[in-house]
């Protein structure tokens, strides 16, 4: 083993939020300056390879809340990335399109606000890629548990009660999402494998079996024949001399 020192591995930290004012959704940069923690450049887009998921409870406003934590590995160094966001539609439907995936390979995660074509309302949203492919959701609407709405006296929608959806998306990660984790190596190894438009198929066996080119088969049966009684009068000649030396 050769002499070397050792690169320290850079943790970037990032979360995922949405801006109150325009519902757009962004990662931005998380970094300790002067002992405080605070955000740098902002981003719209983030990819790598996924190695975990977790869910992590802190404690805010003398409240008990959730958090996903999401670690990846860079696809263009050694860094290593965490993700910090909550449960909202956006990252339900984020977990949605990773357990629609068969594998989850290199991930591109884009940050964007979504929306029918002419509609005045867009909702924030991540639109997911997996190996260069688009994903679907796992499942569709109306097999998610609905989120229910907490009305007061007078009818008027004062919270919802998200913890039955959550629990289900807790149960998705756990059961169809982190077995489908996709080591980068693994990744390479079969992105690297040739297409079947580059593999070489041999279409003429015969000419490779027997080194008879193709073109024999076309000359006319005359000159075949010709050919043929060629190659017979020598071997008669080559038996002849052969009985002759022998005497």
């Amino acid at each position: 083993m050769g002499a070397g020192n050792s690169v320290p591995q850079t943790v970037l930290f990032y979360k995922l939020k949405i801006n109150k004012d325009t519902d757009v959704p962004y990662f931005y940069r998380k970094e300790k300056k002067n002992d405080a923690w605070v955000e740098t450049d902002t981003y719209s887009e983030m990819s790598g390879y996924i190695t975990g998921i977790e869910i992590k409870e802190y404690t805010w406003d003398n409240q008990k809340k959730e958090s996903i934590v999401i670690s990846m590995k860079d696809n263009e160094s050694d860094d290593k990335i965490i993700i910090t966001t909550s449960f909202n539609n956006m990252t339900r439907s984020l977990l949605n399109s990773l357990a629609g995936c068969d594998t989850i390979g290199l991930v591109k995660m884009k940050a964007a606000l979504w929306g029918k074509k002419g509609a005045e309302k867009k909702y924030p949203t991540i639109f997911l890629d997996n190996n260069n492919q688009k994903t679907e959701w796992r499942y569709p609407i109306n097999e998610i548990p609905a989120i229910e709405k907490i009305t007061n006296k007078k009818g008027e929608v004062v919270s919802f009660d998200d913890s039955d959806c959550n629990a289900f998306f807790k149960q998705v990660i756990n059961t169809e999402i982190i077995p489908k984790l996709t080591s980068p190596k693994e990744v390479k190894n079969e992105m690297e494998q040739p297409k079947m438009s580059e593999v070489y198929i041999n279409e003429n066996p015969k000419q490779e079996s027997w080194g008879v080119p193709d073109a024999v088969d076309d000359l006319p049966f005359a000159i075949v024949s010709i050919l043929t009684l060629s190659l017979f009068c020598k071997m008669i000649l080559l038996s002849a001399s052969a009985s002759v030396l022998m005497s």
